[in-house]
This record gives C-alpha cells, sequence and structure tokens, in this order.
C-alpha cells in the first residue's frame, strides 16, 4: 500500500515509527505492516491511497471499532 499526503500535513505511523507528512510526499507501506494516520492540525486531512489487493480490511487497537471491510465492485 502506498499512501500520499496530498493537501495538508498529517501524521503517518507506521510500526514504531511516527512522521510526518507534508503535501506531495509519498509513503511506502509494506505488507502486513501496523500503520495509521492522524490529523494534526484544525483542517480536513485529505489522503489519497493506492492498494496492491482487491480486497481492503481495516482494525483497529481500540477492539470497540467494529473491522471494516470493502469489496471491489
Amino acid at each position: 500500500m502506498s499512501a500520499s499526503c496530498v493537501r495538508r500535513p498529517g501524521r503517518r505511523v507506521i510500526g514504531e515509527t511516527d512522521v510526518t507528512l507534508t503535501p506531495g510526499q509519498l509513503v511506502v507501506v509494506p505488507a502486513g505492516r501496523k500503520h495509521g494516520f492522524a490529523n494534526n492540525s484544525t483542517t480536513t486531512l485529505r489522503i489519497q491511497s493506492t492498494l496492491a489487493e482487491p480486497v481492503f480490511e481495516a482494525a483497529y487497537d481500540d477492539k470497540r471499532e467494529t473491522p471494516r471491510r470493502w469489496l471491489p465492485g
């Protein structure tokens, strides 16, 4: 998976690494690596992602959140 921070600065966490991305930067997340986004401003964080797999599943550290799965079509 790759994700690009396109409009506003935002935090990106990959494993134990926490980085701030600026507009136009790209980060590649290795398969199976725990990762997430955080908006560190008062404006809307807009990201664009390219996924290698046709199915996307989101799971959360907070077990109160329901896992979500997106299928093509």
